[in-house]
């Protein structure tokens, strides 16, 4: 259809080209006519104006014959009127130039209209000059038409392009619609499928969120246990003389711990040595349990030159429940319920963590006390209990009242092991069974021949000594001893100040036979040997160590003295 119409468009140039030189060929022949001169310089182009129109009514005829196969549209019908209209008046006007041509040259070029006036008639004439200029509307309306035509094939063709090239987008936009959807379906299926496992998220992060409230509250409770200078004790105990000790994995004390037994107690002099056992105890691994239970070691040591609340129950307790949870932090919600719902809600509420701790920092015994009985009433804890507790003599409050709350500790799955000075009280508490206790002076020979030979022996000038000499000195050390470990220490720091001296044997015996034999003898001998005017000053550092609610420092001491 869109070939038709090219041809179509070429025929009506041809009619429009035909009619244009036709009705110019008349407008000259006007001209001409009317001239006063008879002529113009258009005549001399009425010869090829001819020619021209032969040519133009060969192709009109020649377009028509090829677009024979037109289709019959309103369009194409009035072409072939119009083709039939121009043919005719082509022939009509080639008759008249022909027979122009045959007369005289000159009148014939003379005028072309006077010539075609005198071959026409005037009404010919008029009659052609009308059917042109019908035809020229006709085929400039057609002319316009078939633009028309050629403009709408043309936005046809646009359109078609359009609509194919929109289709194409329409179909990648179908494309993508679909797997969205797809995503979508797919995405939703998994939400359906994946619900249970969003829910256990659910659930998982609301217990994270628990158990990090539960951690906050459990460290400040944990931060109230402990107090000032509560292991100040223990840090200032010497550690055991290098291949002391090892003697008591070979006693009764290593039967016990193996035992069912929960107490067992070790007694000694003053200075026997047995806090330095104790501790050594604590820290060497033979002295674990060897069983199938988990176990938990805590130790506590009393010290009389401590402060109030290092001397008390209160002390106690809190450091042994501090050492326990601190180990086992599950247990702080079991035993101590009322004091975690406190903190609880005073964290709900608002409360800052660094004062959550506050209020639990002034525990009392019955709290702390019957933290240890919900400790007792556990049964899924499968966890043995190790206590130490060092210097029950240095506790500043009752100590049959101290003896009843180590006896309350052992309704747990407790084993204990106690020391104290062989006073008359814990004898009877303690001392009934002899495979349950030992006595430490009875035991410490041999160490102390040790710390005798590795301090004395390593002095060149006691070197220089005779053997039996050397021995006869150690042996008289070991024996005047009488199990007092810091005796034993006192006497042999004099010896070897007075080799260093370069003492002779002699003043080395007589130093030691004038060495006191009891602490008590030897602490009133230093303080009697001093001059008086050391005495007050002396006197001074006494009082005030006694009244000072805690340990001094030597730089205290030191600055006591600057000011005296």
């Amino acid at each position: 259809m869109v070939i038709e119409a090219l041809a179509a468009v070429g025929l009506v140039g041809n009619i429009v080209q035909f009619i244009d030189f036709s009705y110019n060929l008349f407008t000259v022949s006007t001209a001409i006519h009317h001239s006063y001169a008879g002529a113009s310089q258009s005549a001399r182009d009425i010869e090829s104006i001819t020619k021209e129109l032969q040519q133009w009514c060969a192709k009109i005829a020649s377009r028509r014959n090829s677009q024979g196969q037109l289709l019959p549209s309103h369009h194409n019908k009035s072409l072939v009127t119009l083709v039939a209209g121009c043919e005719n008046a082509a022939v009509e006007l080639l008759s008249a130039l022909h027979a122009l041509r045959a007369k005289d040259a000159r009148s014939r070029w003379s005028c072309f209209r006077a010539a075609l006036a005198a071959t026409w008639k005037e009404a010919q004439i008029n009659n052609m000059e009308k059917r042109l200029d019908t035809y020229r509307q006709q085929i400039a309306n057609r002319q316009i038409g078939a633009d028309l035509t050629k403009q709408i094939s043309s936005l046809k063709h646009d359109i078609q392009h359009a609509v194919e090239t929109l289709q194409k987008d329409l179909n990648e936009v179908r494309m993508q619609i679909s797997k969205r959807s797809s995503v979508i379906d797919s995405g939703t299926n998994t939400t359906e499928d994946d619900r249970h496992d969003r829910k256990a998220l659910a659930a998982s992060l609301a217990e994270c969120t628990s158990i990090a409230s539960d951690i906050i509250i459990a460290l400040a409770l944990l931060d109230s246990l402990p107090f000032e200078q509560m292991d100040f004790r223990h840090s200032k105990i010497q550690t055991a003389h290098s291949g002391t000790l090892e003697w008591v994995f070979s006693t009764q004390w290593k039967s016990w711990i193996e035992s069912a037994d929960p107490i067992f107690w070790i007694s000694g002099k003053p200075g026997s040595g047995k806090s330095t056992l104790m501790k050594h105890l604590v820290h060497n691994s033979r002295s674990h349990l060897s069983s199938s239970h988990n176990l938990v070691i805590v130790d506590y040591f009393f010290w009389v030159g401590g402060t109030d609340l290092q001397r008390s129950q209160e002390g106690l307790l809190r450091s042994l429940l501090y050492d326990i949870l601190r180990q086992n932090p599950q247990l702080m919600k079991r035993i101590l319920p009322d004091a975690w719902q406190d903190v609880s809600s005073r964290l709900a509420g608002g409360v800052a963590t660094l004062h959550l701790a506050r209020r639990c920092q002034a525990w009392t015994r019955g709290e702390l006390l019957e933290a240890f009985h919900q400790l007792s009433t556990i049964n899924d804890w499968d966890t043995k209990l190790l206590i130490f507790i060092d210097g029950l003599d240095e506790y500043a409050g009752d100590h049959e009242d101290l003896i009843w709350t180590i006896c309350n500790l052992t309704k747990l799955d407790v084993k204990i092991c106690v020391a104290s000075r062989p006073w008359n009280i814990f004898e009877d508490a303690f001392g009934s069974n002899l495979k349950r206790k030992l006595y430490l002076q009875d035991l410490n020979k041999d160490d102390m021949q040790r710390y005798v030979d590795d301090n004395l022996r390593r002095q060149p000038n006691f070197q220089r000594l005779e053997r039996s000499q050397a021995d006869e000195i150690v042996g008289e050390i070991v024996g005047k001893s009488q199990g007092v470990f810091l005796w034993v220490h006192l006497v042999v720091r004099s010896l070897v100040e007075g080799l260093r001296n370069r003492d002779s044997i002699s003043l080395l015996r007589k130093r030691l036979r004038e060495f006191p034999s009891d602490l008590d003898q030897f602490f009133r001998y230093m303080f009697l040997s001093l001059e008086g005017v050391y005495k007050m000053h002396l006197s001074h550092m006494f009082q005030v160590a006694l009244t000072a609610d805690q340990p001094l420092s030597p730089i205290a001491y030191w600055l006591l003295d600057e000011i005296e």
